[in-house]
């Protein structure tokens, strides 16, 4: 755990932003890391592999930000995709973009937002469900977009990341999305602000679908929790 806990970016989301600039040149990955994707990364060695891969890394949740301060390293602000991304598109404003993941239905509508809000005419997608990682490169290499979005959900895109990063050879931005585009479509509502500033974003999630997210917000962070603790707990024994 400590490694991912020093892996993270602790600076601003300019970081991310000369990041997007520089992908002109080469390749390169965002990631973002929360609760749930500590847990993965203790339980499924190809996510642990894939999340590391990541050339930037923020912190996404008040429980990493917890595990940072018990480690002793500062979480300044909360890096989430959802406000991240909208600065990023502005940097690809007139360039190509391909987006994988999520529903067609959902597709079309981000699309269209893109068009409108960001004068990006650019849009290829292709929905994250029915397809093998080779037709997404082969859909991506005729295609030679400068951002990829994707939202296809974690551990899925972090691993798709990490295999583009070994077979694409276009320069892009690789963007990890998960439910981002649910929420700036507006098919998904988000959290108020003032959930958002206390770090309760999960809460709202889990009220808004408990059936679902039961298990990943309850029992994971409960075991996130217990795993912070434990890990602290045997490096300040030893």
């Amino acid at each position: 755990m400590k490694k991912l806990i020093n892996r993270l970016s602790l600076s601003s989301f300019q970081e991310a932003i000369d990041v997007s600039l520089i992908s002109t040149q080469k390749l390169r990955v965002i990631g973002f890391v929360n609760a749930h994707a500590v847990n993965m990364y203790l339980e499924d060695e190809a996510f642990a592999d894939a999340i590391m891969s990541a050339d930037v890394l923020f912190r996404d949740g008040i429980g990493v930000s917890f595990a940072l301060r018990l480690f002793g390293l500062d979480p300044k602000s909360n890096n989430n995709g959802t406000d991240l991304l909208p600065r990023v598109l502005e940097v690809f404003k007139g360039k190509t973009i391909a987006i994988i993941g999520t529903e067609d239905r959902i597709l079309t509508d981000m699309k269209e937002l893109l068009n409108s809000e960001y004068s990006i005419k650019n849009c290829y997608t292709m929905n994250g469900f029915d397809f093998s990682f080779e037709e997404y490169l082969e859909f991506l290499n005729i295609r030679e977009p400068q951002m990829i979005l994707l939202a296809m959900g974690m551990p899925k895109q972090e691993i798709f990341a990490k295999y583009l990063k070994e077979q694409y050879e276009n320069p892009s931005l690789v963007f990890n999305g998960g439910a981002i585009i649910n929420f700036m479509t507006g098919h998904e509502k988000r959290a108020p602000r003032v959930l958002r500033s206390i770090g309760c974003e999960w809460l709202w999630r889990l009220i808004q679908d408990p059936k679902r997210l039961y298990v990943r917000y309850i029992y994971g962070n409960s075991k996130f929790l217990f795993r912070v603790i434990k890990f602290r707990l045997l490096e300040c024994i030893n």
